[in-house]
Order: C-alpha cells, then sequence, then structure tokens
C-alpha cells in the first residue's frame, strides 16, 4: 500500500496510514475503534467524521492495512487508502 498519505511516525518506528471511509456515526467509530484495538493492540486509531473523506488514521509498527480495510469490508462498510 503505498500513498502519500502512509508516512513514517515522527519516532520512525511505526507507519501513519490514512484511510477515506463511509462511517458517519460517531457510535460506529467508536465500535470500529474499539474491535481493532482488540484484533491489533499495539496499532492507534482514529477518525476525522468531520472531513468530508471521513477520514480513518492508523498508526502501526506491522503492515495490518489489508487487514483493517477487510474488517470494514466485513461490515459492510467502504475503507480505502488515500
Amino acid at each position: 500500500m503505498n500513498s502519500v498519505y502512509m508516512r513514517p511516525s515522527p519516532d520512525g518506528k511505526t507507519m501513519i496510514t490514512i484511510f477515506r471511509t463511509n462511517v458517519a456515526e460517531r457510535q460506529q467509530a467508536q465500535f470500529i475503534i474499539n474491535e481493532l484495538q482488540q484484533r491489533f493492540p499495539g496499532a492507534r486509531f482514529s477518525f476525522d467524521l468531520w472531513d468530508c473523506d471521513r477520514v480513518f488514521r492508523m498508526e502501526a509498527a506491522d503492515d495490518i492495512g489489508g487487514a483493517v480495510v477487510g474488517f470494514f469490508k466485513d461490515e459492510g462498510l467502504l475503507c480505502e487508502i488515500l
């Protein structure tokens, strides 16, 4: 997954990846974050639902982008790297 929105974190130990989603509700975003934190305890996740792309940010040391996109898809949601 190469993108201008896939950058090393300031400490250089993790990658920050930004996705476009169709998540609209705060409760839905919190459910997704909770589920992903259980599956990937070392990663960090956040949403910017006010953004027109409903931005989802992921910071992880491992390449888990495919699994995260798959989770969204399994939930019937859009998630694509910007």
